[in-house]
């Protein structure tokens, strides 16, 4: 009873409880479903190369829901809470919101927690070795997110000051700003994307994936996370604190499966009744 009761209070038990819900669509609940299993580490969802994804560093009955975990409640309605900043973000750029797909939600909560500690702070991807990976793409990630003015959306969002800076050394570059017409179209935002990976780094400038994810017109399936507390990796002998990762896709991904979408309002309203429970 204590146990059932104790997954009730996790991102797990608020995914198995979507799963059973008859008033989502039979695909939302499949969706729910699969987030569940990944929580749990059943080991059943096939990654991008067609293995079974079962992670050794991650142990549900010693980790699921714990303090600074991004499993717990408190930590998924924060990551909740960041996607009204990307609301905001794909607000001005006149681009489609997104919406969230759970599975998506579910990795992103196991790269955060992998994130947090990696001895290198690094995309999992390249830690296949160590981590998994669910997907051959994965994530924008940020460290030190526990900190206001490092939170997640706005640090990907930082990375526009490089373009803003090539620009106001040329002029001639405006053309390649992704804000100067509203909407942003997906032909411009390519063309853009294709001239500044060529040329940024040229002109001295480091890379805007996140920045470019963030406001991509394409993107609208959508799953983030985080955790609290310190990371096993950092600058020297400063640690940083808090890990984040947001899960942003078509709504095709692997095999051209079909993410099914939630409202982020539905959600967030649905982890704070459970906070209330």
């Amino acid at each position: 009873m204590q146990k059932a009761k104790d997954l009730a209070n996790t991102a797990a038990g608020f995914f198995k409880s979507l799963a059973e819900d008859q008033s989502l669509t039979a695909e939302q609940r499949e969706d729910a479903k699969t987030a569940y299993g990944i929580l749990m580490n059943d080991g059943k969802f096939k990654g991008f190369n067609e293995d079974d994804v079962k992670l050794t560093w991650y142990h549900p009955d010693q980790q699921l829901g714990k303090d600074g975990d991004a499993t717990s409640l408190a930590n998924m309605q924060s990551a909740l809470n960041d996607l009204d900043e990307l609301v905001k973000v794909r607000h001005e750029y006149g681009v489609q919101l997104p919406h969230i797909s759970l599975t998506a939600t579910a990795i992103a909560m196991m790269s955060s927690d992998f994130l947090k500690i990696a001895p290198d702070f690094n995309h999992p991807i390249n830690q296949t070795e160590s981590y998994g990976p669910f997907w051959e793409d994965e994530e924008d990630i940020a460290a030190g997110t526990d900190y206001p003015e490092y939170e997640q959306v706005r640090s990907y969002m930082s990375e526009k000051q490089y373009i803003d800076d090539a620009i106001a050394k040329d002029g001639s570059l405006q053309k390649y700003a992704y804000d100067n017409n509203k909407p942003l179209t997906q032909d411009v935002w390519e063309r853009n994307t294709d001239y500044w990976n060529k040329h940024l780094g040229k002109l001295g400038y480091q890379e805007i994936g996140h920045y470019k994810s963030m406001i991509n017109p394409a993107q609208n399936s959508i799953g983030a996370a985080r955790t609290t507390g310190t990371l096993a990796s950092g600058v020297g002998d400063l640690k940083y604190e808090g890990s984040s990762s947001i899960d942003i896709l078509q709504s095709n991904y692997g095999d051209g499966t079909y993410v099914p979408q939630y409202q982020v309002s539905l959600l967030i309203n649905r982890v704070t009744a459970k906070h209330l429970l």
